[in-house]
């Protein structure tokens, strides 16, 4: 993350709350680890920053909004933040909801201080794991049943994803990430602030009039569940267009009966109307106490071969944008009915082909049937160019003339590819290099005295499963030895068994003996312990 970005360790704020560290920074906020001085007790704190928007005054603390449009964007932002923080502060409390004890406006900006929940998340443990049924409801079913309480209170939690779940020691699940709660008002016509994570986010959380509610959260339940027993992610979930192209999550997922199956299939369905509408009604179905019969959505025909899923997720695209504008028909095409938009219509069913690109996915949606045309999927890319869900390229020319019904293809942006370092240290240069160029680093090299064998890897900037944008740059030290260290001498081989890298490594220079790392074992569960060494301690 950006160093000038999040708030220093050592910066108070309220007079009461020291920052020790940032834990999360998300598009919108930064969360930090704080000290409260007066409490003696560890909190989490939440700033609004929404980083394309605004930026640190001078005085690095202070947030200063952009001018124009971005500065209104800003201001809208900071009001729901504080609203969808209030609203959260009013929740009975539910043990597997991340608890909410205060909301503050300071330095131009506004800070949620909430309860410090250790553990992993879900999303770090599903890198390695993949859930029988049993296994997954038994974690899921305290999540749904706190959801549940959300949506009595009239609120929907609008982000349920793996990362937004925490899993205490003890095993029990804690939903956090409660800015994105919003309550619900009956026939709104006001548009709900836009949160989407492209596997876990229903259709309407890409529309900026989008009706959201209950059968928003069900559908990221469904995406959820789906993801922990089959190791899948439905690819780009919004705009995927349902189900139609999906497996069966009993063909490939353990313990789990055929009705079970179809309940998590029929909450996905892209139409929210047609979806499972309650909380309650997913889990009575999940547990099996209610017959469900799959209610798949239509396919389309369409030839195609290889296992490539974007073709089939491009077959689903096209589905779910067909049932959006059935209502656009050739009739509408040659008279100005409520689809159509005669500014657009030219001579012998013609119309202007509109530039999408850099713009969201469902308002590329809505200007491309305004111009009478249909929208295509075709594939995603990953870029640090655009925005995360906005389109990258399209096919047709903007302002060319075409066919009213035609389609526009579009790739759309995948965000910044995230890569994971692996443990180079004590491996030669060149092994190191290529391995980390495979994975999508840029290398770079500087010369450390260490008690690594010289020519080996001393230090690695970016830590082993360190989250890194593709084409980062990580920074190698390379050993070139010690001038004190006489090859000649004979030394006594320490006991490195057991202990640390850097504990090692002080023995080692003790004993003026070099040291190179034949093997990794285990490192997320062990990190940097030695497992085993090639010469017997207290030889010579």
């Amino acid at each position: 993350m950006d160093k000038m970005d999040v708030l220093s360790a050592g910066t108070v704020l309220h007079d009461c709350y020291e920052i020790e560290e940032c834990i999360c920074r998300t598009r919108f906020s930064a969360v930090y680890r704080v000290y409260d001085k007066y409490l003696d007790k560890i909190f989490a704190v939440k700033e609004y920053f929404p980083g394309d928007r605004c930026l640190r005054d001078k005085d690095g603390i202070t947030v200063a909004p952009y001018l124009g449009e971005a500065g209104r964007l800003y201001a809208d932002g900071l009001k729901a933040f504080i609203d969808d923080t209030a609203d959260a502060m009013k929740i009975k409390d539910c043990s597997n909801l991340v608890k909410i004890y205060n909301i503050f406006e300071e330095n131009n900006t506004a800070y949620s201080v909430m309860e410090y929940v250790e553990g992993k998340t879900l999303g770090e443990i599903l890198k390695k794991e993949i859930y029988t049924y049993p296994k997954a409801m038994a974690l899921m079913r305290p999540v749904m049943k706190a959801l549940s309480l959300l949506h009595a209170d009239g609120l929907v939690h609008r982000n349920v994803a793996p990362d937004n779940i925490i899993i205490r020691p003890d095993g029990q699940p804690v939903l956090i990430d409660s800015g994105s709660y919003h309550y619900v008002a009956s026939d709104s016509e006001e548009s709900m602030t836009t949160i989407n994570r492209d596997a876990y986010s229903p259709m309407e959380q890409y529309m900026k009039k989008g009706t959201q509610g209950p059968y928003t959260d069900v559908y990221s339940c469904a995406a959820l569940i789906y993801r922990m027993i089959t190791g899948t992610e439905i690819p780009f979930a919004a705009a995927s267009g349902g189900t139609a192209y999906l497996k069966k999550p009993e063909k490939t997922a353990k313990g789990i009966d055929g009705d079970s199956s179809a309940a998590i299939i029929n909450a996905l369905h892209s139409n929210y109307k047609e979806r499972t509408q309650t909380i309650d009604d997913f889990l009575a179905q999940l547990d099996g106490t209610v017959r469900v019969n799959a209610k798949y959505e239509k396919t389309m025909s369409w030839k195609h071969t290889g296992n490539n899923i974007w073709v089939a997720g491009v077959i689903v695209v096209c589905v779910v944008i067909v049932a959006i504008l059935a209502a656009v028909t050739i009739s509408d095409i040659t008279r100005n009915g409520k689809h159509g938009n005669r500014e657009y219509m030219l001579g012998s069913g013609m119309t202007i082909v509109p530039n999408v690109v850099n713009q969201q996915i469902g308002d590329a949606l809505t200007i491309t049937r305004k111009h009478l045309l249909y929208m295509m999927i075709t594939d995603k890319e990953y870029s640090a160019e655009v925005e995360k869900g906005a389109v990258l390229s399209q096919n047709e020319t903007p302002g060319r003339k075409v066919k009213a019904g035609n389609y526009l293809e579009i790739v759309y942006c995948a965000g910044v590819r995230q890569i994971y370092a692996e443990c180079v240290i004590g491996m030669p240069k060149d092994e190191a290099e290529k391995l980390l160029k495979n994975l999508g680093f840029k290398v770079k090299f500087e010369d450390v005295k260490s008690m690594a064998k010289p020519g080996y890897v001393a230090t690695q900037s970016i830590r082993p499963e360190e989250a890194a944008a593709q084409g980062s740059v990580i920074v190698l030290g390379i050993s070139k030895g010690r001038d004190d260290i006489d090859e000649n001498v004979m030394t006594t081989v320490p006991q490195l068994t057991g202990i640390t890298l850097e504990e090692a490594e002080r023995l080692c220079e003790d004993a003026k003996l070099y040291y190179i790392i034949v093997k990794h074992v285990n490192y997320a569960e062990n990190p940097d312990r030695i497992y085993s060494q090639s010469l017997q301690s207290g030889s010579e």
